[in-house]
This record gives C-alpha cells, sequence and structure tokens, in this order.
C-alpha cells in the first residue's frame, strides 16, 4: 500500500478566525498540521506518499521535502474544482496496489492510525475481492457529518448505507481504496467526494469501516486546541 493526502482546501474558516497560514503549515503545538499526517503515514511504511497541494499553497511542497528530506513524495500543484476531483487526483498520482488517502486536516494519534492500517492491510489481503475501507468515528463536532450505517453486529464493520440523513457513525477523513475501484469513473455531474461516496455504496461496492476512539477534523479554532490537547495526551509532539 501506499498513501495519499489530499491538501488542496481553502481553510477558510481558519483564516476568518484569524489563523493567517496555509492550512497545511497550521502548527499544531509547534508542528505543522500536515507533518502529523505525513508522519502517520510513514511509519505505517505506506511510500510513495502522494499529494496534491493548490496553487496557493504550492510552497507547502519545499516545507515538506525539508521536514522529511529521505521521503518519497509525488507532489502536484493543482487547484481543482472539487473535493473530488482533488481525491481522484491522489488517486492517479498514486502507484499501482491499495492507496491510503486522508485529508491533511484529519488529526490523530500514530496509534490510532495503526489501527485502521492494520485492519485495512487483513482486509486487502485475506478478501476475494479487496473492500473499501473508511475510518468512521462516533465522536465528532461536524456541522454536516457524512452518515455512515453499518451492518449490525458484522466485525469487518460492512458498510450497508452512506448518507447525509442518520447512520451510527461517520466519516473521519481516512480512506483506504483497492486498485480496481481507483479506475471507478463516476456518473457525470459528480463533483463531492461525499455523493462518489455513496454511489459506491449504492453500485454494490464492497466498503467496511473501522471505528477510531480519536480523531479530529481540524475546520475550525476550537478543532485546533482540541488537537493539541489531543497530541499532549498522546505524546505524538516532536
Amino acid at each position: 500500500m501506499s498513501g495519499g493526502i489530499i491538501a488542496a482546501g481553502e481553510g477558510s474558516r481558519l483564516r476568518a478566525a484569524g489563523f493567517d497560514c496555509l492550512k497545511p503549515l497550521l502548527p499544531v503545538s509547534g508542528r505543522p498540521l500536515i507533518a502529523y499526517t505525513i508522519g502517520n503515514l510513514l511509519s505505517c511504511d505506506l511510500e510513495p506518499v502522494s499529494l496534491i497541494f493548490s496553487e496557493a499553497a504550492a510552497g507547502c511542497e519545499a516545507k515538506i521535502r525539508s521536514l522529511f528530506p529521505e521521503a518519497d513524495f509525488r507532489v502536484t500543484i493543482r487547484t481543482t474544482p472539487s473535493s473530488l476531483e482533488s481525491f481522484r487526483e491522489v488517486l492517479r498520482l498514486s502507484p499501482e496496489g491499495p492507496v491510503v488517502v486522508t485529508t491533511v486536516d484529519c488529526f490523530c494519534p500514530p496509534k490510532v492510525f495503526r489501527k485502521f492500517i492494520d485492519f485495512a492491510r487483513e482486509r486487502m489481503e485475506h478478501c476475494d475481492e479487496p473492500p473499501v475501507v473508511l475510518g468512521v468515528t462516533r465522536t465528532f463536532d461536524d456541522e454536516k457529518p457524512l452518515w455512515v450505517r453499518r451492518v449490525r453486529g458484522d466485525a469487518a464493520g460492512r458498510i450497508a448505507e452512506i448518507s447525509d440523513e442518520a447512520g451510527d457513525a461517520v466519516t473521519a477523513g481516512l480512506y483506504v481504496i483497492p486498485e480496481a475501484v481507483k479506475r471507478y469513473a463516476p456518473p457525470a455531474g459528480t463533483s463531492r467526494l461525499r455523493n462518489y461516496l455513496k454511489w459506491l455504496v449504492k453500485e454494490g461496492t464492497p466498503m467496511c469501516s473501522v471505528e477510531l476512539e480519536e480523531v479530529i477534523d481540524v475546520d475550525r479554532a476550537e478543532d485546533v486546541a482540541a488537537a493539541e490537547a489531543l497530541a499532549l495526551r498522546s505524546k505524538t509532539v516532536c
């Protein structure tokens, strides 16, 4: 498996809250947000790491290469019209095989990330048709969560439905996409990542989930404070 990071968002809420920096470089306990994300991928041997930055954040490439000089990065600089296009660009950059894709603002401790990867690797190795694997959580503070309804009592956390309305957990910004699914073309007019995921389920694509106890979507000032507190509790500060 390889790794991928979507870092093409504008971070408008954080800027409105007074954080005058590019979102990937947002300081969390003195360390750039993206450094935690890259560190998680590298600690699980997920290389190369394919990344997309917006044109406004082009300077982030030099920063990550200075922070991780030995890492194998595949970087594209492109301002995309939608979250799905950014996601698919990362898939296109990645080498053959399954890829672990995370949004840059998905903050979770290394132990939690390792749990997700261990489960995904087991699924990739032992399933005749490797599934899409989603990280999900029941602890969230999101105005527009993407809900997941899982098959009750299923040990693999199989996903029965993804919707905007209701479910028993929400997506957490962590995805494993097997090679076959990387080639799927969504219906014309599909522009949002959440709609692509809904479509995959409706099409009968095997999908399963890993419930993560501690994960934060860093999108607002209060999320930064929560991420810093979690970093200290988890001893992930450099």
